[in-house]
């Protein structure tokens, strides 16, 4: 059971908020947002963590590193997929999740018993926000009439909201899971 506190709500809105913005501001780059946006997520992040999390900094470093890694394997994928045909989009985005999700998982050491799952949680929160949602939204006309620029940053955002509140409220649950006494033998 998740017990959320003030602090813990407070947290996962900042959060939230900062991951939306964040995967905005990286929308409206067009191509440059491409490759700023882990950057950009990871500066955001870290700014939400700070003071409630200690480690913020090491998030920051992991989320960074894992950002790329899962552009590249995102790449990768979609590069692969021309060649042997069509791989499955929700096994594209979930392997990308995973990937972010695994420099993560290492700054969980003792902090959380399940650290280990941190990579599934990340491939889950990234298959909801941006395998379902911006594929749906995409191919629908939910955000056409905004247009452009606009409709992208949009549907970012709102990916970034989705993402973020899922992204949040599993940390605070991972975190609120203390490590086992014989963690730090």
């Amino acid at each position: 059971m998740l017990d959320l506190t003030w602090r813990d709500g407070w947290f996962c809105l900042r959060w939230t908020l900062a991951t939306a913005i964040a995967l905005s501001v990286s929308g409206s780059l067009n191509s440059d947002g491409f490759f700023a946006g882990p950057v950009l997520l990871a500066i955001a992040q870290g700014f939400a963590l700070v003071g409630y999390w200690r480690r913020a900094i090491y998030w920051v470093i992991a989320t960074v590193f894992g950002g790329y890694l899962a552009m590249v394997a995102f790449i990768g994928m979609l590069l692969l997929s021309f060649g042997i045909g069509r791989l499955p989009e929700t096994l594209t985005f979930s392997v990308s999740g995973v990937l972010l999700g695994l420099p993560q998982a290492l700054v969980l050491i003792g902090q959380s018993r399940f650290w280990r799952g941190w990579p599934l949680a990340s491939g889950i929160t990234w298959l909801i926000s941006v395998g379902w949602f911006f594929t749906f939204a995409s191919n629908r006309s939910l955000f056409q009439h905004f247009g452009g620029l606009w409709q992208i940053s949009i549907l970012f955002a709102v990916c970034g909201l989705i993402g973020g509140m899922l992204k949040g409220l599993a940390l605070v649950w991972f975190l609120k899971q203390t490590p086992h006494p014989s963690a730090g033998r």
